[in-house]
């Protein structure tokens, strides 16, 4: 229903997505003229150019903040009444539209990359189907993670009027560690370590780095356990504070 819905906007309002299209296209460009000034090296350019497509082209488009914007909409409004009255979780519901958007922003960006994988190998293909397998596997980890921390923030609505200014810096600190503007392949070490106990490199930086590079398991599993707490702690925040902001809501009469 959602991805009906989300092709239907696709045909009506054309422009939008295309510009989304466009704009990541830019990104890309800037980023990969930018960064590669660092190095003449050829194989260097042709890692930044995979590292941005991956990022812009995929990642970033399906961490958005669109969930949290809908479900702050929703509790100010008094939509959220709608979803009271049927056995839905309202929460699960946004995440499931926000999944149908996302596989629409992808599609090109997934089409360019796999033809460029074709034509192009040297830039855009995996190192191997394992190092393929293991990206797939933690972009969607990551996409789990990141809608779970999201529904949580969208919950401030319970208490507010507005989320905007919360999702804004989350946005810019979280985009800034996770490697949107510098690689992360060129953090200090210190940096990196630092943030591998976090849940930021797992949504961006470490699953192109598993594309892009051989596999250390031993990295692998402690990725994967980090990731999997992170998940778990947003996942429980998520559950918790629509709990308790829903009998708040309920309580002032919704």
């Amino acid at each position: 229903m959602f991805l009906k819905s989300q092709l239907s906007l696709i045909t009506t309002y054309r422009i939008d997505l295309y510009g989304r299209w466009l704009l990541n296209l830019f990104a890309v460009m800037l980023y990969v003229a930018l960064w590669s000034v660092t190095s003449g090296d050829v194989a260097d350019t042709y890692k930044l150019v995979a590292y941005f497509s991956l990022y812009y082209g995929v990642l970033n488009n399906i961490h958005s903040s669109k969930v949290a914007v809908w479900i702050g909409q929703a509790i100010n409004s008094g939509e959220l009444n709608n979803f009271l009255i049927k056995p839905v979780y309202f929460p699960l519901l946004q995440i499931i539209r926000g999944l149908a958007a996302v596989l629409v922003r992808i599609m090109v960006p997934v089409l360019i990359i796999g033809l460029g994988s074709v034509f192009l190998p040297q830039a855009f293909a995996p190192l191997s189907p394992i190092n393929f397998l293991a990206f797939v596997f933690f972009t969607i980890l990551g996409f789990l993670i990141w809608n779970m921390m999201i529904v949580s923030v969208g919950m401030i609505a319970f208490l507010g009027t507005e989320i905007t200014a919360t999702l804004t810096t989350l946005d810019l600190v979280i985009n800034l560690a996770k490697g949107a503007y510098i690689p992360a392949f060129f953090f200090p070490l210190v940096v990196t370590r630092g943030l591998s106990y976090t849940f930021i490199p797992y949504l961006a930086s470490y699953p192109i780095k598993l594309y892009q590079e051989p596999i250390v398991w031993s990295e692998f599993g402690f990725g994967l356990t980090i990731a999997l707490v992170w998940l778990v702690i947003f996942s429980l925040m998520a559950v918790y504070s629509y709990k308790v902001g829903l009998k708040r809501y309920e309580a002032a009469g919704g």
